[in-house]
Formats: structure tokens, sequence, C-alpha cells
């Protein structure tokens, strides 16, 4: 054989930096882990940040701190998952980043049909695929999602989130990234969303249809927020994109969005007696609102949940004082 067709026939090796951040999911960990050393594709390392995980999830990233391209950087716990990426980002040497989530899993080719739609479109300096969603025990979840088909422009479709983008689908030019900001770590959630609209108002991305992502759904997910922080972090995400959107009808609808999310903050300053908040919330977003009949019966019970908490306070006053 040739020394030419010995070359040719290695097989060959993005320039891609996999990171993946992970704290306590031992139970996970090693079936995503095995997952992204599967694939199809040579990659150039895998950077996996533990934030300050457990004996048990220590002892198996130290396992496999002995693969080859695989390193892992070691954090006191900050809880803050954009923070623990962009530690990642920042040590890749690759061209292009990949995020991987130690609770999900790749397919075996997914990193190879991103690798080439990269090469196929030069223009676009990031891509996403489809995914599907699991359970904690590998079984698929049937859950009412945002499609991954745009009826809209992507920056546009990603701003009124009616689109969705897998975080651990996305493979992203390392440079387009620190343009873009990284990570805004101020965020819970929505923080991903806000990194899309960022990388989508500066370059186009190359979208896969094929589900080459399965997103685990489960107890401990991050993104499955419960009480108001889901709300509050909509409503930062909301006032982020309507600067980068320039259609008046979706600078319109984007503003509906914020007054309705208003008067759910309202509610929920209500139900915690601050009705201060309550009628800030309610001030600010009735030009909006106010033509939304959804907006006066979220508002009316806003109101009607502060005074009923009201009425608690003077009847134990009342009862203390008999």
């Amino acid at each position: 054989m040739s020394a030419h067709a010995a070359t040719s026939a290695l097989p060959e090796t993005a320039d891609i930096s996999i990171v993946m951040p992970t704290w306590n999911r031992p139970q996970f960990l090693r079936a995503s882990l095995d997952s992204v050393l599967a694939q199809g594709l040579a990659f150039r390392e895998l950077i996996i940040v533990d934030d300050g995980s457990d004996a048990a999830t220590r002892s198996l990233l130290e396992e496999f701190s002995t693969r080859p391209r695989v390193r892992v950087s070691w954090l006191n716990h900050c809880g803050n998952p954009g923070a623990v990426r962009n530690v990642g980002i920042r040590q890749a040497e690759g061209r292009y980043v990949a995020f991987a989530d130690s609770d999900d899993t790749w397919h075996p080719h997914k990193l190879q049909r991103q690798w080439a739609a990269l090469r196929a479109q030069p223009a676009c300096r990031w891509t996403f695929t489809a995914s599907s969603l699991i359970d904690a025990r590998d079984r698929p979840v049937r859950l009412a999602v945002p499609p991954t088909t745009q009826s809209r422009p992507l920056l546009e479709s990603l701003a009124l989130l009616n689109f969705g983008i897998a975080l651990p689908s996305v493979v992203v030019e390392r440079a387009l990234l620190l343009e873009a900001g990284l990570f805004d770590e101020s965020f819970g959630c929505y923080a991903d969303y806000h990194l899309w609209i960022r990388l989508a108002a500066r370059a186009p991305a190359a979208a896969l249809q094929e589900e080459l992502v399965n997103v685990r759904l489960h107890d401990g997910h991050f993104a499955r927020g419960r009480g108001a922080a889901p709300l509050r972090g909509r409503e930062k995400f909301l006032a982020s994109a309507l600067p980068l959107v320039d259609p008046p009808e979706v600078r319109a609808q984007l503003r509906r969005m914020r007054a309705l999310d208003a008067a759910r903050l309202a509610r929920v300053a209500a139900a915690e007696g601050d009705a201060d908040e309550v009628e800030r919330r309610l001030r600010n977003s009735v030009a909006d609102g106010g033509r939304l009949p959804r907006w006066w019966v979220i508002a009316a019970h806003a109101r009607a949940r502060l005074w009923s908490q009201r009425t608690r306070r003077i009847v134990a006053r009342w009862r203390s004082g008999a």
C-alpha cells in the first residue's frame, strides 16, 4: 500500500472540543460519556467540567480521565450550569465547541452529520439537530415540545419561543461563542435560549432534522425549575430578545408575551403578600396587556389573591387579640 493510500485511509479528526458539565449524576453519566466516546467521527478533545460532585461521580470521572482525549476540570460547587460550561469553553482548544450534557445521550453519527453540514455550508458557523425525549429508564417520552422546523427566520422563531433547540445538539464555532459573549451567568432558566438568539443574530445555522440527541427528563433536571424561577428567566429572556428583532409584528408579540408574564409574576407576588410588587408589575404591563382578555383574568386573580392574603392576616390578628 502506498503512503498516500495509507494516509487517506486514516479516519478524519474533526477540530471539535466537546464540553460536558456535570454534578452528582453517576446514574446517567456513564451512558452519556459512552455515547460521546462512541462517535463515528474522531474529535479533538472531551472536556468534562465537574461542579464539585460527590465521591461516586468523582470516582467515575477519574476512571474516564485516563482515556485518550479526555480531561476533567475540577471546580468547587457553584450550582450555575452556564458558569460551568463557560469554564469548559474557555479551556477548549478546538475550532468548534460541541455541547454535551451528563444526563443526555448522542446518536453514534451525530458529530459526523454535523461536521459534514458545516463543511458543506461554509457560511454557517453553527449547527443543531432535532432531538427526542427519554425518561430515567431510557424509555421514549411523548410530550408537546417546541417544533424543530421553522415557519419564520431563525432569530424571530427563537425570540418568540416557538422553536426548540436542545442544548446538547449544538456545535458552534468557538470564535462565534466569544463574539456572542458565552453563556450569560446571570441567567438561570433560558440561559441557552439567550445564547441561541445572540448566535442567530450573528451567523446562519445549519439545521439538521434528524433526531440525533436523546434529552433525558428526570426529577433532577435543571430546566424543570419550579415556582417563579422559570417565569423570571423568561421575562429576562424576552427583554433581551426585543432589541434583536426588527419586524413590528414580532416586537408587538414579544411585548404582549412580556405583559402576560408580568401579570403572572404579579400573581406570584400576591401569594407572597407583596402589594407594592403586584401594583408595580400590573401598572407597568397594562399598556401592552390591557387589550388581552387573558391579562385581565390573571391581573384579577393576582388582586384577589392579594386581598385574600390581607383578609387572612386581619382575621389572624383579630383572633390573636381575642
